[in-house]
């Protein structure tokens, strides 16, 4: 086991709520019990205190099966948008050197086809096209287990609850414009690697966009992602939490308070937890609407925490810029290509 496996792994049992801390400090006489032993305990080890967001295990979202027709045109014009304000957020150099496969792979969800995606399809996907997979620990431990034929599915590891499934929801939300079929495609692709708020972030964030109106504002995108989190299986612990902590500082507070408000709140969480960063993103929309993407970007790097995936996520939210900042091929590639996933005529 690798260092970092294990730094990774106690950051996620301190995210979970196991107070791993205590176990360490009263062990140091026999030594510290090694890290498989204490997950396959977990769940009769402390929990730590004080412990607001527990993790939701099962997803349960219900998607009407519908046909939504689309305007072609419409269509085609919202989407560059979308499309546009994701790539200035990541940045030229990002677009220019290949590089959006390996955030986000978008691409290669597109190449899914319509049909709900399954984890099976989309990891066997991921070993067909291996120098595209999302270069994230989460995907690339997936992808290691199948190569090696080691079972993978629905196992624990460090980054379960990661936002590597976050950054490939805007583009479910932009092929199925029924927020509950998007937030389902999202929840499939998400299961791939991810578990608990890895799978609800990326829920959240597909509805959020999928709802986005033809001609959204910054306010809009906001609006839209509090009403997810309330439609996205509300039920689950936690939520409730997340609406208190956001306004307990909205509208009030400033950005820079809104981080370290995140900051304390997350302390020792694994840095591409999705729940720090979905609200990151969340606030930067909310704090600085006057921003375009590629400003956005600025903001949310000195911030730190999943910067890249934070960037382009927030950015797709925001919305192309005036000024586009990249190739003109890069983006009307990955336009055509949502359009061409909506069928002809184009529907969901």
């Amino acid at each position: 086991m690798t260092q970092d496996w294990t730094d990774h792994a106690l950051r996620q049992l301190w995210a979970e709520g196991i107070n791993w801390r205590a176990l360490a400090s009263c062990g140091e006489a026999t030594g510290v019990p090694p890290v498989e032993e204490w997950l396959q305990c977990r769940d009769t080890l402390p929990r730590r205190e004080p412990f607001h967001y527990p993790g939701p295990e099962q997803v349960r979202i219900g998607a009407p099966m519908m046909a939504l027709f689309v305007d072609a045109g419409s269509l085609f014009s919202w989407a560059e948008r979308l499309c546009g304000g994701a790539l200035q957020g990541i940045g030229e150099a990002q677009v220019e050197d290949g590089q959006l496969d390996r955030v986000a792979h978008w691409r290669l969800n597109l190449a899914l086809d319509r049909g709900f995606p399954t984890p099976e399809r989309v990891v066997q996907r991921w070993a067909d096209h291996p120098h595209q997979v999302q270069d994230t620990p989460a995907e690339q431990q997936i992808l290691a287990w199948y190569r090696n034929h080691e079972s993978w599915l629905g196992r624990w590891h460090p980054d379960r609850e990661g936002s590597g499934a976050m950054r490939r929801a805007p583009i479910w939300g932009a092929i199925y414009r029924v927020p509950q079929q998007a937030a389902m495609a999202a929840a499939g692709d998400a299961r791939t690697a991810y578990g608990g708020w890895g799978i609800w972030a990326a829920a959240v964030v597909a509805y959020a966009v999928s709802g986005l109106p033809q001609d959204w504002a910054p306010q809009d995108a906001t609006r839209r992602l509090l009403d997810a989190m309330t439609h996205i299986d509300p039920q689950w612990p936690g939520i409730a939490n997340l609406h208190t902590l956001f306004q307990t500082s909205y509208p009030e507070r400033s950005w820079e308070a809104w981080c370290q408000v995140i900051n304390t709140a997350f302390a020792g969480y694994p840095s591409d937890h999705s729940l720090p960063n979905l609200l990151l993103i969340l606030g930067v929309l909310h704090w600085h609407p006057a921003s375009g993407p590629k400003d956005l970007g600025t903001i949310l790097e000195a911030a730190g925490w999943d910067v890249l995936g934070n960037r382009l996520v927030a950015g797709a939210f925001r919305g192309r810029g005036p000024r586009p900042d990249i190739e003109a091929d890069s983006l009307n590639g990955l336009v055509h290509a949502v359009v061409s996933a909506h069928g002809h005529p184009p529907h969901v």
